[in-house]
């Protein structure tokens, strides 16, 4: 029997793998930083190129939502401009992210389950990875780093989105046909999320165990809070959290030194902020090192959107976000609302700590709720 090789999904691994590299790796390597950089320039113009190409025949239509991400992006651009002159560090979370929620966008429209079995593929690899042949001991061996910070995912930090993430796509895809591939990588995701030996991904797992065993409990509240107004909740959460870990001087994994200086420097740029990468903090225990120059990353959602664009960008972000799920919940069925809203309430948790919109899971996460009409004809179960 002959094999043919689809074309398309090898054109969809080859835009999507650089999207979601191995960044701990790039971290120690110049040459795989180098290389990988390369690969996503490429990715991001053949991304336009098929975009351009698939509009000519109507398959992509420019709906609310693909106008929603080009308008939000658009005004990071512009205030990031306006502000700094330049777009210097902040061109890859400007230009590369809106090419792949356009990207996740159309897929997610014309062929939903072939963008969730690669993605799933995709995430799986990284997660195995980093649980197996280059798990944290290993992976500090091979690349020298002394710093726990670090393992082949990233950030340890960044082990509680890309987990959240991988156990949404394997209960998604979770049948007869691939239920090893499933359990895999729901497993995968799990250890890594516990190996990062970070808070964040011990509270999530704790939450969404929680979430598992009074399930039919908790579902009757959520499954009667729009998905939009849950977000919101949560991000009113986020702020009043804030404000009591600095009123309180609560210094949960370093943060409240951070939080400070953020604020200090919000306070000065409330409308329009300092545009992405537009400034360093350098909290308190840095300060003794003259040489230090801080980072851009407030290590929180609303903290790193009034940085990066002040409320305007804050405002921006929530209509965003508000839009994609008032949309998704128009055809939503009961069984997967609790699933998908809990994934959500888990990020706007993990959001208290970090920034999820700088990185590429949550996002994904968004466009895989998009058009979950389509997406439940794939092999969906219920949560139960």
């Amino acid at each position: 029997m002959k094999y043919r090789v689809n074309k398309e999904r090898v054109w969809l691994y080859f835009v999507l793998i650089p999207f979601f590299p191995l960044k701990g790796i790039m971290e120690f390597s110049p040459v795989v930083k180098s290389f990988m950089t390369g690969w996503l320039l490429i990715a991001i113009f053949l991304i336009l190129f098929k975009l351009i190409l698939v509009s000519r025949y109507s398959e992509f239509r420019i709906d609310k939502n693909s106008i929603s991400v080009i308008a939000y992006f658009l005004l990071m651009f512009l205030i990031t401009i306006f502000v700094r002159g330049k777009l210097g560090d902040g061109l890859q979370k400007i230009i590369a992210v809106p090419f792949l929620c356009l990207l996740l966008l159309n897929y997610s429209k014309q062929k939903g389950e072939m963008l969730l079995d690669i993605l799933a593929n995709i995430i799986l690899f990284n997660v195995f990875i980093n649980c197996t042949v280059l798990c944290p001991p290993i992976f500090r061996k091979i690349s020298g780093l002394t710093t726990n910070l670090i393992c082949s995912i990233g950030h340890v930090q960044s082990a509680s989105q890309i987990g959240l993430l991988g156990i949404l796509l394997g209960i998604m895809l979770k049948s007869e046909e691939n239920n090893r591939r499933s359990i895999t990588l729901i497993v995968c995701s799990i250890v890594t999320m516990i190996i990062s030996f970070t808070f964040v991904s011990g509270f999530i797992l704790v939450f969404l165990i929680i979430c598992y065993i009074f399930r039919k409990q908790i579902s009757l509240i959520l499954n009667n809070v729009k998905l939009s107004h849950m977000y919101l909740i949560m991000t009113i959460l986020n702020i009043i959290i804030i404000a009591y870990v600095i009123h309180y001087r609560i210094n949960f994994a370093a943060r409240l030194g951070i939080y400070r200086v953020a604020i200090s420097k919000i306070l000065e740029k409330p409308i329009l902020g300092y545009g992405v990468e537009g400034i360093k903090i350098i909290p308190d225990w840095m300060r003794w090192n003259k040489n230090a120059v801080g980072f851009n990353y407030a290590h929180n959602e609303v903290l790193q959107l009034l940085l990066d664009g002040g409320l305007m960008l804050l405002i921006a972000n929530l209509l965003l976000i508000k839009n994609i799920l008032k949309n998704v919940e128009k055809i939503m069925k009961a069984k997967y609302k609790y699933l998908f809203s809990v994934v959500l309430i888990a990020f706007s948790i993990v959001a208290i700590s970090e920034s999820v919109t700088d990185y590429n899971y949550f996002w994904t996460f968004l466009f895989i709720l998009i058009y979950s009409k389509r997406l439940s004809e794939c092999s969906l179960k219920e949560f139960s």
